[in-house]
């Protein structure tokens, strides 16, 4: 994989934690290679939020892929200050805040696994086919298989309790729309609604895994593909993986507040 590096100044924090970061890199997409059929990305170009915003995306999120190019702001504290920016200063609910004031370099290589995930053969053409009742499938899928693999069960579970308080803090604002239509609170402002629709499908996912599917991801995996090629022209992906794993994926539509504060999304 080729690397280099962009920022607005002199930064040696962004190689440094750039170097840090590529074994990890480099191991989860080795990983990804042993088990799933993965394209390797054309390179990895690190930045500077900065950088990342000013730029190229102007968007509120300094990690993407274009044109076989991922895109990542390798700094610790710059997520952090981005996660931070999502939690409402109110709330009755846990404060994911401790989560996300000690963030380390596992937590940014799970986020650049997203990345990787995404150059799965199964998801070779998502980068062109956008439509949204796939999207939430395969966000979730690049959220939950890095983290799955990288971080400790401990940390696993504590991004996720995190990560349903912030699902619980927004959802009066933005709705517990159904997750196929993945992007509906998504005005490309602020972090949180980049994030609010990621969040879900990362739960749904984790949820079908690891309980209907019992753990086996790549019979999840399966099962998408089949619906790809076999049964998109006649049913949803969701309602196919519901009879496929006896399931009931509801994207939140059908679930109470105090359901959705407490866990599935």
């Amino acid at each position: 994989m080729h690397v280099t590096y962009s920022a607005t100044q002199q930064d040696s924090d962004v190689f440094q934690a750039g170097e840090e970061l590529l074994p990890l890199i480099q191991d989860t997409f080795d990983w990804l290679q042993s088990g799933f059929e993965t394209h390797e990305p054309k390179g990895i170009v690190f930045h500077d939020w900065r950088s990342a915003k000013e730029l190229f995306t102007g968007g509120p999120l300094p990690v993407w892929t274009s044109q076989g190019v991922i895109h990542l702001d390798p700094l610790v504290r710059d997520w952090e200050e981005i996660f931070r920016s999502t939690i409402k200063p109110e709330t009755d609910t846990n404060d994911p805040t401790g989560y996300f004031t000690s963030l380390n370099h596992l937590d940014i290589a799970a986020i650049a696994g997203g990345e990787l995930t995404r150059h799965i053969a199964a998801f070779s053409d998502s980068f062109i086919d956008t439509r949204n009742d796939i999207q939430w499938f395969i966000e979730g899928f690049c959220s939950y298989l890095p983290r799955k693999r990288l971080l400790s069960p401990e940390r696993f579970e504590a991004l996720y309790l995190a990560e349903e308080s912030l699902i619980y803090q927004h959802k009066k604002e933005w709705g517990a729309h159904p997750l196929w239509e993945y992007g509906a609170a998504n005005r490309g402002k602020t972090a949180a609604e980049a994030l609010y629709d990621r969040w879900r499908a990362s739960s749904t996912l984790r949820h079908l895994v690891e309980e209907a599917a019992e753990g086996d991801v790549q019979l999840v995996l399966k099962a998408y593909l089949y619906w790809k090629t076999e049964a998109r022209e006649t049913m949803p992906l969701h309602r196919y993986l519901n009879l496929a794993f006896d399931c009931d994926i509801a994207g939140g539509q059908n679930q109470s507040e105090d359901d959705q504060g407490k866990g599935q999304s």
